[in-house]
């Protein structure tokens, strides 16, 4: 070692050393200083405590202001004491500790993510008045919101809870989501004190539902990572129970999405020009399609997640609402097909005859719950190149009886009755 005296790189002493936090700390109290108007009083009975933590926050601009926050109440300007040492707003400030967040007040900032205490996140969050329906929550803050979902063990939460799931891309994307909770979870689950212990596991679990209902267009590479980082992490600390929990939603995940690229790479027959040949619309009964219809739009709206819903409404995107715009699609194409297929008929009276048909097919459908593809054939009835076409008198008034069901007035009033008086199975319209 003493070969290598003059060697130009740093003793390894130098990275025990506590890192200029007495620099620091004057640079502090040198900015407070400024800020606030204090007076430099800390005298010689001070240095012996440089090492201590810093004094509370300042109290706010109208109670320095004010003569009695000054001397305090009932204080004896004739007591002795050092200077400084007296609470400027009439009581000893005992400087809060970092762990324990949630007895902070609630003039000063505070990481939200790190409250467990039920009335103070009650108090940060906006309630319904009384004689309001609705709701009991309100508003509040993104980091409030979801604190106050993760409390899965209270009763009077969990609809709450499951509310927040469904509608927390409104206001949060869900990477971030899964950061905010990834952090909650381990600010706590460090600890032995039974309560925070709930409190991590009770986020862990909000986490894997947030995991768990992912769609499989929001599942990125960058959330993968962040979840497998989690995942190491836990088996690193013990934790195999859970790790094995999360592991296995991630990888359902990863399964379903390799299933749609495969499903989506496969062509139908009809596709690679081999098709049998079809038969009419009059080969086959009114109710045998319409359940074929039905088999068709159950299929495409069961695929359908809630989120996409909430995406579409906000960002009108098709990549991030596939399944959505599939639906939407299929309906436009049954409405151009029954259009076509009546126009295409040369002859008035085979027209007739397949809007009759289609007519048929619709009651059917009717009874079946089926909206979708109800209004997708009734808004093709009722479009400007059939409504052209002469129909004979009762073809004509049936026609009309069957269109109220589409009437746009009073946002769809008419379907949204009818809709709201069926039994489940039912697909609706979109």
């Amino acid at each position: 070692m003493q070969l290598l005296e003059d060697y130009s790189e740093p003793q390894p002493s130098m990275f025990y050393q506590t890192p200029q936090s007495e620099h620091k700390y004057q640079m502090k109290k040198k900015k407070l200083m400024e800020v606030y108007g204090f007076t430099d009083s800390f005298g010689a009975a001070d240095a012996l405590q440089e090492l201590a933590p810093p004094p509370a926050l300042p109290p706010k601009q109208r109670q320095l202001e004010s003569p009695a926050a000054k001397d305090g109440p009932g204080r004896d300007p004739s007591a002795g004491g050092a200077p400084g040492k007296e609470s400027r707003d009439g009581g000893d400030r005992v400087p809060q500790s970092p762990d324990a967040p949630e007895s902070a007040p609630l003039g000063e900032d505070v990481d939200e993510l790190t409250l467990i205490d039920h009335e103070e996140i009650m108090a940060r969050l906006t309630l319904k008045q009384e004689g309001d329906d609705g709701p009991d929550v309100r508003g509040g803050s993104g980091d409030i919101l979801l604190v106050h979902a993760t409390e899965t063990d209270r009763k009077d939460l969990v609809l709450y809870c499951e509310a927040f799931l469904t509608t927390y891309r409104t206001f949060i994307s869900p990477e971030e989501l899964i950061k905010k909770l990834q952090y909650r979870y381990e600010k706590f689950s460090p600890f032995a004190d039974t309560f925070k212990k709930r409190v991590s596991k009770n986020t862990f679990f909000v986490l894997v539902r947030v995991v768990d209902e992912l769609c499989l267009v929001e599942l990125t590479e960058e959330i993968l990572k962040l979840l497998m980082e989690l995942v190491f992490r836990l088996v690193c600390g013990g934790e195999l129970s859970l790790a094995r929990v999360l592991r296995k939603n991630i990888l359902d995940k990863v399964d379903q999405k390799k299933l749609l690229r495969c499903a989506n790479s496969d062509q139908p027959l009809a596709a690679r020009g081999v098709a049998a040949r079809p038969g009419t619309l009059h080969d086959f009964h009114s109710h045998e399609i319409a359940e074929q219809l039905t088999l068709l739009d159950a299929e495409l709206f069961y695929k359908i997640e809630i989120p996409e819903v909430l995406l579409w409404a906000k960002e009108q995107n098709e990549e991030k609402s596939p399944n959505l715009t599939q639906f939407t699609e299929h309906f436009n194409n049954m409405s151009y097909w029954v259009r076509s297929i009546i126009m295409l008929q040369e002859k008035a009276q085979d027209r007739e005859r397949l809007l009759l048909k289609f007519i048929k097919i619709m009651k059917h459908l009717r009874k079946l719950n089926n909206f979708n593809s109800y209004l997708a054939i009734l808004s093709a009835l009722d479009s400007a190149p059939i409504r052209r076409l002469e129909w004979q008198k009762q073809t004509a008034e049936g026609l009309a009886e069957y269109c109220t069901l589409i009437d746009s007035s009073s946002s769809f009033r008419a379907y949204r009755a009818a809709l709201s008086e069926v039994e489940p199975p039912c697909i609706p319209y979109l």
